[in-house]
């Protein structure tokens, strides 16, 4: 359920995440902090508050590639 939503926004808050999966924060948090951890997603803001992650790996698929 939660690659079905990366797929459909692959840029992501933890609070877009709480109301897509019916998660409490923290937990909607934790999972956001594992996905980073196992390098799926990737926070791009650099902020501590209102931090936004993206599916990198899943964008670059789309991304013109140049040799």
């Amino acid at each position: 359920m939660v690659l079905e939503s990366l797929y459909g926004s692959p840029l992501v808050t933890v609070k877009e995440l709480t109301k897509e999966l019916g998660l409490s924060y923290s937990n909607a948090n934790a999972l956001v902090d594992r996905l980073c951890d196992l390098e799926i997603l990737k926070e791009i803001t650099g902020q501590r508050r209102n931090r936004i992650f993206t599916y990198e790996s899943y964008l670059s698929l789309f991304k013109e590639q140049t040799d």
